[in-house]
């Protein structure tokens, strides 16, 4: 930090325009640099910036030491069989089968994540209606709102109770993590319902009403484990009736592709979540679509949320570290000014750490969920922004002020 008298002239008072002045230069520029992130050089960057939140740290290595407990109130029915060239989805007949065994096992609810491919006016297409009648069911398809139309009530999929499963809003299934769902999806035709909430609506009602209360577009994603947190039958167990007797009594099912030998190589199915064993960069995708919707149907049913805390109050939490920070800066460079650099890298590494373990303990303790990322970054800029401000801006505006006071006063002597 070099030797300059403008830094004698940093009034670091509680209450002073230049400790103002120079945390709300923070915030301006803060407000700049996403602006440099849109060029596509610095993309990557900003797709990993973006993807990224502290409270992932207690899915990834918190959780699993926790010994959760299996979901007994879900059974997930494996639909996919291996083949040579991977795992491969079981066709319509296969799956109208499966249905028809589920018909009589006493489930509560049969939720099926499949496109049934039978064409209108075939044997196969009259056969599905027929026999998708015969259980409790709920249909799960992806949709796009903008392009949405309404189907034909005869449709096999749209004639029936269903819910969309739209797991990524606008984000790439190859990038981006999966934290939140969203409950409702609205178009000027009519209002979608997610195909979790359309589960556990049937299942328990009271917990969609008391989902719905929160108000909440996106609801973050409490997931309780992964496929080892859940009871899971294969296709041809149920066929076979290789069961327990009463394994599926009033219990939720969701049938759907799996692979819980953790050899195969087909991606298209799987997503990244916070429970991926890497936090930051990129390793391979860790949960299957299904498993994803199993996780946010045992969270409505046991109303098991986090409390968000707005971006409100994360901000003037960042604004008010920043002000305190610029107070701190301007002591440290009046009275130790040689020691400024070693003593401002301390405060910024002792309050980032305080910050992330605030984060992820009210997480994990208390369910509160805070993004203090924010915080971070602007406690980071602030060492930079102090020596700007007193280095430059001060001195720049104080050189202006003078220049402008000179100009007028020869205009009142000339």
């Amino acid at each position: 930090m070099p030797n300059n008298e403008y830094y004698k002239s940093y009034s670091f008072k509680l209450f002073s325009l230049d400790v103002l002045l120079s945390t709300i230069l923070v915030f301006v520029i803060l407000f700049i640099i996403p602006l440099f992130f849109s060029f596509d050089f610095f993309k990557p960057f900003k797709n990993a910036l973006a993807d990224f939140q502290i409270t992932d740290v207690y899915f990834s290595s918190i959780l699993p030491e926790l010994d959760i407990e299996k979901e007994t109130d879900i059974v997930i029915v494996n639909t996919g069989i291996k083949t040579l060239d991977g795992i491969q989805e079981v066709s319509d007949v296969a799956y109208l089968k499966l249905i028809n065994a589920l018909s009589n096992t006493g489930a509560s609810v049969v939720g099926v994540d499949y496109d049934f491919k039978a064409e209108e006016g075939s044997k196969l297409f009259e056969a599905t209606k027929t026999y998708l009648s015969t259980v409790n069911l709920v249909l799960a398809d992806n949709i796009n709102i903008a392009k949405y139309k309404p189907k034909k009530e005869d449709d096999v999929e749209f004639g029936y109770n269903w819910g969309f499963k739209n797991i990524l809003d606008n984000n790439r299934q190859e990038t981006n993590t999966v934290r939140n769902f969203k409950p409702l999806l609205y178009s000027e035709l009519d209002t979608f319902y997610h195909f979790g909430i359309k589960l556990a609506k049937e299942y328990n009602p009271d917990a969609v009403d008391r989902l719905f209360e929160l108000d909440k577009d996106l609801v973050r994603i409490n997931y309780r484990g992964n496929w080892d947190k859940f009871n899971i039958i294969d296709i041809k167990q149920v066929l076979n009736g290789d069961y327990e007797e009463g394994y599926f009594d009033n219990k939720i099912v969701i049938t759907g592709v799996i692979d819980t030998s953790g050899t195969s190589d087909d991606f298209s199915r799987l997503y990244y979540t916070p429970l991926n064993e890497t936090t930051s960069g990129r390793t391979f995708p860790d949960m299957y679509e299904t498993i994803i919707l199993a996780n946010i149907v045992s969270m409505i049913i046991t109303d098991d949320y986090f409390t968000e805390i707005s971006s409100i109050i994360v901000l003037a939490i960042a604004f008010l570290i920043c002000y305190i920070n610029m107070v701190i800066f301007g002591y440290i460079g009046y009275k130790a000014q040689k020691y400024y650099e070693l003593l401002a890298v301390l405060i910024f590494m002792i309050e980032s750490f305080s910050v992330a373990f605030l984060t992820v303990n009210l997480f994990y303790t208390y369910k509160i969920e805070i993004d203090l990322t924010l915080v971070i970054i602007a406690t980071a800029l602030t060492i930079v922004v102090y020596e700007l401000y007193t280095d430059s801006v001060k001195p720049f505006t104080k050189l202006l002020i003078s220049k402008f006071r000179k100009n007028d006063n020869n205009e009142l002597f000339a």
